[in-house]
């Protein structure tokens, strides 16, 4: 008798093990189709992440995520854009987005004549807004270092596929420009 309920005890750990295994390793995060994107702003706390998560149906809810949070030692929100793939697990998300590990933004400039143009392009792949590229573009003494002034400027957003990161600022924008 005692021995059966021994077993059972060690049967019911084992079982309770296995799920909790399942749970963090193996349980898909996403049964999305491929390239679903989790956007994490600068200056987002860790309640912010599990909002966005629970928000953009990636989890139901974040009793699982923050044990796997808690358990990778995730605590420093890293701003970006993350790729969740389909059949990610918690565990794979937890340490991606610890890891900051990024997607970058295929940004492709093609016929922009205006600095309006390039400054809403920028805006609508990125996480700055028009009126932040607008001010950069219209400084003389931020272009002056890269040898431009404000009606020479466009002539840096050179026709080409530029992979930045999306929580990138104006200043870094225009200098991978400057460095193709």
């Amino acid at each position: 008798m005692k021995k059966k309920i021994l077993l059972g005890t060690a049967a019911l750990i084992v079982a309770i093990a296995a799920f909790f295994a399942w749970k963090f390793f193996a349980a898909p995060v996403s049964t999305e189709k491929e390239g679903t994107y989790l956007y994490i702003k600068t200056g987002s706390t860790f309640k912010d992440v599990q909002t966005e998560l629970v928000k953009d149906k990636f989890i139901h809810n974040t009793v699982w995520f923050r044990m796997v949070a808690k358990a990778a030692g995730y605590k420093v929100v890293k701003p970006g854009r993350y790729k969740v793939t389909k059949g990610m697990s918690l565990m794979s998300l937890v340490r991606m987005l610890k890891n900051g590990q990024q997607s970058p933004v295929s940004f492709v400039i093609t016929k922009i004549r205006t600095k309006e143009g390039l400054a809403e392009k920028i805006a609508n792949s990125f996480e700055c807004d028009s009126g932040e590229v607008m001010s950069y573009l219209n400084n003389v003494d931020t272009l002056q270092a890269y040898g431009f002034d404000t009606n020479t400027v466009m002539s840096a957003a050179l026709p080409l596929t530029y992979e930045i990161k999306w929580n990138t600022t104006p200043d870094k924008i225009f200098h991978q420009f400057f460095a193709a």
